[in-house]
């Protein structure tokens, strides 16, 4: 009770008081300080627990593994062999768990399993959430959508459909998957990705079925969804049948025309976007600056974008969409001096994006200082820049 509460010194204290302690004592302790933010002293009960007092049970490393999966919502994701990121630490302490709970004969047990997909996928180690994925007895939504979510980030979307496929098929879950609105909004995320038009109608059309069509993050993802397969008329057609509305929604309308070089209907929308009340944030100025970077509008982008960092709270995404879109126009000095303004430190995103347009322009003089620049830096990302240099240096036989 204290526990649930938030209240960790008073269930501390009971628990210390008690004159007899059993497994679902301790459980209930490891439990309350996993989900009240003290992962690490959850643990260290647990570690007590497995090697002191009492044989653990399932639940045991049900709460175990809720602490782990806790701190990687803490933890900053860092790069691993093939470009892949993942987080280190909480991983570590996650397979320790795991392999007691294979020790043990309880890693494919539904609710431990489930925590452990659950554990991999938030980890980023796609791999070993689809092979316990694919061992457990039965599935359930929570570790079906986390694993589609990671699926999803780690550029896997085939995979992710092939989740929600095998839960569709699922007699139990086929009703409770199309009713889950986190279920489906992962799923055409996937179908966007893959610019999968059909497939992406199907999960719509459950989504139509199950009554769940009016959640307002299926709203948006919809109208994302079909701008990223090109088909702005079912977008415009979907949009328009809205009886409400937000800036999400008119963010990802203009971008789907913004990815098509649509300017005039990207500034009609945003007049209209205006006039009902809506104020642009950094999202919706870089779709626009983008779509003046494609149409050559490049004095009206620069004026959206002086205004928007004079009027708002500077954005570093606001500052790259910027920084391409005049590096595209071939006017490199203006792009540096823009990076050399900016009120943050540059990061490797910085820099690959001045990357990315000296390999369009082939400007091997402005490439070397941004991958000099990249180098630098401690926390360097992915291997895109390398790649993006090796382009350059190929293209002009350096």
């Amino acid at each position: 009770m204290y526990a649930k509460c938030g209240s960790m010194t008073d269930a501390g204290r009971v628990f210390s008081r008690a004159a007899r302690l059993d497994v679902v004592s301790w459980n209930s302790l490891i439990l309350g300080y996993a989900e009240n933010g003290e992962e690490e002293t959850a643990l260290e009960i647990f570690t007590t627990i497995f090697a002191t007092c009492c044989a653990p049970t399932a639940l045991s490393f049900v709460a175990a593994l809720t602490a782990c999966i806790s701190l990687a919502a803490k933890e900053e994701a860092r790069v691993i062999d093939g470009g892949k990121l993942a987080k280190i630490r909480c991983l570590e302490r996650g397979m320790a768990v795991h392999a007691q709970a294979l020790e043990l004969g309880l890693d494919t047990e539904y609710y431990v399993a489930s925590k452990l997909v659950t554990l991999y996928a938030k980890s980023g180690t796609l791999a070993d959430a689809w092979r316990v994925f694919t061992t457990m007895p039965s599935y359930n939504l929570v570790s079906s959508t986390a694993l589609m979510q990671a699926c999803v980030d780690n550029e896997e979307p085939e995979l992710a459909l092939e989740i929600y496929a095998l839960c569709h098929n699922h007699r139990e879950l086929r009703g409770l998957q199309s009713r889950d609105a986190g279920v489906l909004v992962t799923a055409l995320k996937a179908c966007g990705d893959l610019a999968a038009l059909n497939a992406g109608r199907q999960v719509h059309a459950d989504a139509c079925r199950s009554g769940v069509e009016e959640n307002p993050t299926l709203h948006s993802c919809l109208v994302d969804f079909y701008g990223k397969c090109g088909s702005m008329v079912d977008s415009q057609v979907f949009f328009d049948s809205l009886v409400t509305r937000d800036l999400i929604t008119w963010t990802v309308l203009i971008a789907g025309y913004s990815r098509l070089g649509s300017s005039s209907q990207v500034f009609e929308d945003f007049g209209r976007m205006k006039d009902e009340g809506f104020q642009a944030d950094a999202a919706t100025l870089c779709c626009i600056i983008a779509a003046c970077s494609c149409s050559g509008l490049i004095e009206k982008g620069n004026k959206l974008f002086n205004a928007a960092v004079y009027e708002t709270v500077p954005d570093q995404n606001l500052y790259h969409s910027a920084i391409s879109m005049l590096g595209r126009a071939n006017l490199f000095q203006e792009a540096i001096g823009l990076v050399e303004k900016m009120p943050f430190t540059p990061t490797s995103r910085t820099w690959t994006t001045l990357l990315g347009i000296c390999s369009k322009w082939n400007n091997i003089e402005v490439a070397r200082f941004a991958f000099g620049k990249f180098l630098e830096l401690e926390d360097r990302g992915d291997s895109s820049a390398y790649i993006l240099m090796a382009n350059i240096f190929r293209r002009g036989n350096h």
